[in-house]
């Protein structure tokens, strides 16, 4: 796993970007919690949180590793909102920011209403970001601290488990549980994949047997995200390249599937969903080609070449 891109976790934010797009086009209007294989929020979220310390460590202090994020994720967050603004207008791009800052916690509802409430975990992944940063510049950066986080993430979902906040806490869990599994990868990457493969399919069966609201949910939910993603690491690489369309799907497919249901009417599942699908692809491809593969190539600060020094003559004679 050192030392190179990981071709199989494209894959895998591709299945859980189209996870998500498939959940909501089967809940809309409500959105519905259950338990699913590989619940796709906390598993993305898990993973930035295996990624997350090997960025910092490629980056040139916190100011370098703020700019790779921000050249990551704000291109295509900029083109959401404008979505927003065009297909439903001012009042529901206020109430989508509201929904944005406040973690989703703020969802408005009737004319105005929240149209990309997705946007929520976004806001959550730039505060682990944040605490990412803390955390290394307070030189605090150890599995003890992984731990402590971790723990207080199950002790915050334990008391408000019941109310819709709980998500924040579930999510952040998957994180620092990824956080904790960073520091012993190069064990985890040795494990038989058949064995990683047992212990994945053990994870899935605890955790869909139990109630979203029981603990016995959220304490098999880190174990599962981080097995989930050793397992991508360790299963045969994709041998192609690929588009990283993951995040344009996230953040698009929710103000056009809005748009379609409530705008234009189309409430038949399978015409809602593939209208949905070849829409958010679309303008995934052209953000990501356009956009966001564009941005990356300034994430790295130019360093201006090094002119050989004239010889110093000043005290010759």
């Amino acid at each position: 796993m050192s030392g190179g891109r990981v071709a199989n976790y494209d894959v895998l934010r591709l299945l859980l970007a189209l996870e998500v797009l498939a959940i909501h086009c089967i809940s809309v209007p409500v959105l519905h919690q259950f338990p699913l294989p590989l619940p796709p929020v906390p598993a993305f979220v898990a993973l930035s949180g295996f990624l997350i310390p090997d960025s910092w460590s490629s980056s040139n202090g916190w100011r370098h590793f703020a700019r790779k994020r921000m050249l990551r994720v704000l291109p295509a967050f900029v083109v959401s909102l404008v979505l927003v603004q065009v297909l439903a207008g001012s009042g529901p791009l206020v109430a989508t920011l509201v929904s944005y800052l406040t973690l989703g916690i703020v969802q408005r509802l009737g004319v105005n209403a929240t149209h990309n409430g997705a946007l929520w975990s976004l806001a959550l992944e730039e505060l682990l970001y944040t605490s990412h940063v803390l955390v290394r510049l307070a030189r605090l950066w150890r599995p003890r601290t992984a731990m402590a986080l971790y723990g207080a993430t199950m002790i915050a979902w334990l008391c408000v488990r019941h109310h819709g906040d709980a998500r924040i806490f579930e999510s952040g869990s998957t994180y620092f549980a990824a956080n904790i599994a960073w520091f012993y990868k190069e064990r985890l990457m040795r494990l038989p994949t058949a064995l990683l493969l047992v212990i994945f399919a053990g994870l899935v069966a605890i955790s869909m047997s139990a109630d979203m609201s029981h603990l016995r949910y959220l304490a098999t939910l880190g174990p599962l995200c981080v097995t989930a993603v050793v397992l991508a690491a360790k299963l045969p690489q994709l041998r192609f390249p690929m588009p990283d369309l993951s995040y344009g799907i996230y953040v698009f497919h929710v103000p056009i599937l809005v748009y379609l249901v409530y705008y234009r009417h189309v409430t038949s599942m399978a015409p809602k969903s593939a209208a949905t699908f070849v829409l958010t692809v679309a303008l995934a491809t052209v953000s990501w080609y356009a956009l966001e593969k564009r941005a990356l190539r300034y994430k790295n600060p130019r360093v201006a070449p090094v002119t050989p020094a004239s010889p110093d003559t000043s005290a010759e004679g």
